[in-house]
């Protein structure tokens, strides 16, 4: 099976949730938000919700490792033939507008 998953972190004050992003029909995005954990507020507290925050970012490592070596199994290569692209519009290029533009003024006198 060709699995390719995007791990990405949320941390909101006391909230640590895990964010895949995984195209498992091949051509479409899935998000999936996995469950929000609680860090703990009181220092004595640390002890007791590290090791379920810590199982997770080890999973999450797991699953970019595997996706790492899944894009460097398969290298892709790229054939683009610029002489058959579109131009780019004058309004990209570096030069710029040319024209002057008018300024309003928003002072007023009373």
């Amino acid at each position: 099976m060709y699995f390719q998953a995007l791990v990405g972190f949320l941390l909101f004050d006391t909230k640590f949730t895990i964010v895949l992003c995984d195209s498992s029909a091949g051509y479409v995005c899935r998000i999936n938000h996995k469950r929000t954990l609680d860090l703990p507020e009181e220092a004595d507290d640390i002890c007791n919700a590290l090791l379920p925050i810590l199982t997770a970012v080890y999973k999450s490592r797991v699953m970019i490792e595997d996706t790492n070596k899944l894009v460097k199994q398969k290298p892709v290569d790229i054939d683009v033939d610029l002489d058959q692209c579109k131009t780019i519009l004058p309004s990209f290029t570096s030069e710029g507008c040319k024209r002057k533009r008018k300024r309003s003024s928003d002072s007023t006198e009373e």
